[in-house]
This record gives C-alpha cells, structure tokens and sequence, in this order.
C-alpha cells in the first residue's frame, strides 16, 4: 500500500487538514502538539476504526467546530497492487472504498486479515515508543546516515 493523500476534519486537535505524499519514503516531524499522531491517528482510524490516542471516537472531535453536530472524518487515497483507492470512515461508523459503504470485512480482504491486524498492531505500538527508540528502530530497518 502506498499512500498518496490523508484528509482530515474535526479530528483530535485538527480542525480541518490535508496532506499529500509524492514521495517514495517520508519523515513527519515538528514540535510536540503540531499533529505529527494525528495524521497517524487519522490513518490507523480510516483503515481499522481504532483512534490511538482515544479510547472512544466522541473523543476524538475537535470541540471546537460544533457545528451543531460535527462529523469527524479521516480519508485516505492509496494505491494497492497497482488500483488506486479512497477510503473515508466518519462518524455513525459510515465506512465507504471508492464512494461505496463497505464494511470493516471489506478492507480485512482487501489487504489480508493476517496483515490488516499484524499492521495496525505495529503502527500502535510503534507509537508508544519516544522518538530516540523510533530513530533506532527505523535506523536498524533503513540506515541512516549523519549529516
């Protein structure tokens, strides 16, 4: 799976975003509270309903935007064995694949149950690690050299 885009709405701390990714391999950093688990959050959400860093989704809106009702909604576009995808999940557990409902057994057999559990299980817990451990775990997987 290669992702090519992540959007956001009334998620976590985020009002509204939108990231595109045009590159091979790519680093998120900044300043703590600046969204970097967010964007994770986001994608860990849109695949498997999970929210990391929140154990209930009404947990996860962004309080400021009542609107009266916020929606919070995280999309992704990727490309999987060479088919380009749009997966949104939203609140009232809507979960669409290119425009259609779909449910979570959808997305299970689109990558494989086996990968789509082991997947979210590492992205979780990768999370838990602080940046020192996350550089060396990275570093071991691609090394880096210093500047």
């Amino acid at each position: 799976m290669r992702i090519k885009r992540v959007q956001l709405q009334n998620f976590l701390g985020t009002k509204s975003a939108d990231y595109s990714v045009d590159k091979d391999i790519v680093s998120v950093y900044g300043r703590n509270w600046s969204g970097k688990s967010t964007i994770i959050s986001a994608i860990t959400y849109a695949l498997y309903g999970i929210i990391m860093e929140k154990s209930q989704v009404k947990g996860a809106i962004n309080n400021e935007s009542w609107d009266p009702a916020p929606i919070l909604s995280a999309v992704i576009s990727f490309n999987h064995n060479g088919k380009d995808y749009i997966l949104e999940r939203s609140t009232g557990k809507v979960l669409k694949l290119n425009g259609e409902t779909i449910t979570q057994d959808s997305i299970d057999i689109l990558f494989g149950r086996k990968e789509s559990v082991l997947c979210s299980m590492i992205v979780w817990n990768f999370m838990k690690f602080n940046i020192g451990e996350r550089f060396e775990i990275l570093n071991s997987l691609i090394p880096f050299e210093s500047a």
